[in-house]
């Protein structure tokens, strides 16, 4: 069962590409746009973009979805780990006031889940 996410005012988009707007992103530009926005963290980069690569790696994702994406990498190489009940909370829900389940479809949701459930049980196991 997901977390339940405080209803909160969907945030307005105002710059970039339209959050409903699909951008058909190849794998490299994928990794390559995770890699920019986690460039600026630097902390085991390459192991959370691996990690997240191949949740997006085959989709088409919007703007909002590939931001959401790049917001994970960013947490994960923060701290390493992160718990799923995080994703519907700030900054993830100025993306999608409900979480992923507003983002993603039901199966992406739990393989988004089950991605995080393998961070931290490689951390754990270090």
């Amino acid at each position: 069962m997901k977390p339940q996410a405080a209803s909160k005012p969907a945030a307005k988009h105002t710059n970039g590409p339209s959050p409903a707007a699909p951008l058909s992103l190849g794998r490299r530009i994928v990794c390559v746009r995770l890699a920019m926005c986690n460039a600026r963290v630097g902390l085991e980069r390459d192991a959370a973009i691996q990690a997240l690569n191949g949740f997006v790696s085959g989709k088409t994702l919007t703007a909002n979805q590939l931001e959401f994406a790049c917001l994970i990498v960013t947490h994960l190489t923060q701290w390493g780990v992160m718990d799923a009940a995080l994703l519907y909370e700030p900054p993830f829900t100025d993306f999608a006031p409900q979480g992923p389940d507003g983002l993603f479809a039901s199966a992406q949701v739990d393989e988004l889940f089950g991605v995080l459930e393998h961070v931290r049980a490689t951390a754990l196991a270090a």
